[in-house]
């Protein structure tokens, strides 16, 4: 079941980036992966 569900959560992840590019030129996408980038250098990743 795990690896099931982390297949379904990667399809969503992927269908929401997807509509977000093609809906709002991707502007949730990328605030979203600078606040990733701002936790990875938080903890020294």
């Amino acid at each position: 079941m795990g690896g099931k569900g982390f297949v379904i959560a990667i399809f969503i992840i992927g269908a929401a980036v997807a509509a977000d590019q093609y809906f709002n030129s991707g502007h949730y996408t990328d605030g979203t992966l600078a606040m990733l980038r701002q936790i990875q250098q938080a903890f020294g990743f």
